[in-house]
């Protein structure tokens, strides 16, 4: 008789038995946290004693914009006074009748949603892959949105669907996924770069059709919001999770202007000798499965995209969790080539490091160093951030690499598509 340790690896070993095994362990840990707020204090993630409190940011706005007061500079009906920082697209809440009343129900219906949507489109299917993939989704910057109820929750949501929604055999799902993305793109500016997954449309006349229309919708969705954009792009104080090719400069000394510039020089040099050594392809890999592809691109874009805008909180690597799924398959591709493979696993516990780097520290100052000076706090920070710093602009190169490998893949098609068919011989 087998003993029933043997019968369950057996079940979780499927792709089934993966994916229920993923849901649960995603439900027990997030459960865990909820229920202990002497970890989230450990893990540097008590963000004043508050459940939801970004959700209530937004909801406190709509407040503020039906009763008539100007919450731009600072809201006396927030908690925290916090001015309202997106877009005015937010204030279609109003109609709805949703006040700061309704904040744990918003809260936790945009936190329901994100599970959902993270289970629908990060789907292990081994083992392997299901602890791998609840490492990254109880990771402290997930927590961090969870615990605040970020509206990158809803962001998250948007682009997910609109990712599951593109099929490369339905001649018009872009359609869709371009409203989902232009919706994204009005409420909070960033997710325009979700456009670039119509890259990887296929053949070349719908691949041009999707990326002239999307570039049509979303400039008129810019420039609708472009008034309300500044009200997002304010000063984040020196400290830890935090995510931005400028807090590197900004530690050595230097936060004039070109970083964003300079920034993206690097990555695009990087991107150009790793697709001219052939190291990060892939995504161009008509052949291969288009779901994880397309997630992967819509999740590297986006982190990028933010990375070079400037400095962001922590929680914007709910992103990342979008790498997994096609990460994983490359790694066990037996079929490419054994330095794609390599490649694709380095990445993959590159990523898993990154985001739980600022949660290790934090564990370790709390647990076995105790209370410090202020100046001291600022002192081991900075030189954390330092050491640690220069692994995500690795990660952000592979990165940068692949969306190359994927823009080259649709400039290939739309140049085969036009070029002459040869003439028969006389």
């Amino acid at each position: 008789m087998r003993p029933p340790s043997s019968s369950l690896a057996r079940i979780f070993a499927t792709p089934r038995g993966a994916r229920l095994l993923f849901i649960f362990l995603t439900l027990a840990g997030l459960l865990v946290f909820a229920a202990s707020p002497l970890l989230k204090r450990r893990l540097g993630l008590n963000h004043f004693d508050l459940w939801f409190a970004d959700s209530y940011a937004v909801l406190a706005a709509v407040d503020a914009h039906r009763a008539g007061i100007d919450a731009i500079k600072s809201n006396p009906l927030d908690i925290l006074h916090r001015p309202h920082s997106y877009t005015d697209w937010w204030y279609a809440l109003a109609p709805i009748g949703l006040t700061r009343n309704d904040n744990f129900l918003v809260g936790a219906a945009w936190v329901i949603a994100f599970l959902t949507v993270t289970w629908l489109t990060v789907r292990p299917t081994t083992l392997r892959g299901a602890l791998y993939c609840t490492l990254l989704v109880l990771s402290p910057p997930v927590l961090l949105a969870v615990n605040r109820a970020n509206n990158d929750l809803v962001i998250f949501i948007l682009l997910g669907l609109a990712a599951l929604m593109l099929r490369p055999r339905h001649a018009w799902s872009w359609l869709p996924a371009l409203a989902l993305i232009a919706l994204a793109t009005g409420l909070k500016f960033y997710p325009v770069v979700g456009a670039t997954i119509f890259l990887l449309v296929r053949p070349a006349r719908r691949l041009l059709t999707a990326v002239v229309v999307s570039g049509l919708v979303l400039t008129l969705v810019f420039l609708d919001i472009l008034p309300d954009i500044g009200r997002g792009q304010f000063p984040l104080p020196p400290g830890l999770y935090s995510l931005g090719a400028a807090q590197l400069f900004r530690d050595l000394g230097y936060s004039g202007r070109g970083v964003a510039v300079f920034s993206l020089l690097i990555l695009a040099v990087a991107a150009f000798g790793l697709v001219r050594a052939r190291l990060t392809t892939g995504l161009a890999d008509d052949s291969s499965a288009f779901t994880p592809r397309a997630l992967f691109l819509l999740g590297a874009t986006t982190l990028t995209g933010c990375f070079l805008a400037g400095v962001s909180f922590g929680y914007r690597w709910i992103f990342a969790l979008w790498l997994a799924p096609w990460l994983l398959e490359a790694s066990r591709d037996l079929s490419s080539a054994r330095s794609r493979r390599a490649l694709a696993t380095a990445t993959g516990w590159l990523l898993v490091t990154i985001v739980w780097l600022d949660g290790a520290y934090c564990l370790y100052t709390n647990l076995l160093v105790g209370p410090m000076p202020a100046t001291q706090i600022q002192s081991w920070q900075l030189t954390w951030r330092l050491l640690t710093q220069p692994l995500s602009w690795i990660l952000f190169a592979l990165l940068s690499g692949w969306i190359a490998d994927a823009l080259l893949g649709a400039l290939r098609s739309l140049r085969t598509s036009v070029a002459p068919a040869p003439s028969l011989p006389a």
